[in-house]
C-alpha cells in the first residue's frame, strides 16, 4: 500500500544482507520456526503461527502505482485505465 513500511523494515529483514540493504532494525525471531520480523513487531512475531504471510507477490513492471494496483487486483492496467475503476473496497 502506498506510504506503507517497506518489507525489510517490517515482515521480511534482511540480517544477513550488508548494512546499507538491511537497515537499522535487528530481526527478532517469531513462533513460528525460521521466520523473522523486525523488532518493531513484537507482539505479532509472538503469534506469528496463527497468521498467514504470503511473501511471494512479484510483478513485471517498473512503475510502482501500475505494479501496486497489480498486486491489490490481480489485473494488469495500462496508465490510461489506472484510475478508471477501483482495485480496492
Amino acid at each position: 500500500m502506498g506510504g506503507g513500511v517497506s518489507h525489510i523494515d517490517s515482515f521480511d529483514p534482511k540480517p544477513q544482507a550488508p548494512q546499507e540493504i538491511r537497515g537499522t532494525l535487528s530481526a527478532i525471531s517469531t513462533a513460528l520456526a525460521g521466520v523473522q520480523f523486525t523488532e518493531v513487531m513484537p507482539q505479532l512475531a509472538r503469534i506469528a503461527d496463527e497468521l498467514c504471510l504470503v511473501r511471494s507477490f512479484s510483478h513485471d513492471s517498473n512503475d510502482h502505482l501500475l505494479s501496486q494496483v497489480y498486486t491489490l487486483s490481480g489485473r494488469k492496467v495500462t496508465a490510461a485505465q489506472l484510475f478508471s475503476e477501483p482495485n480496492i473496497g
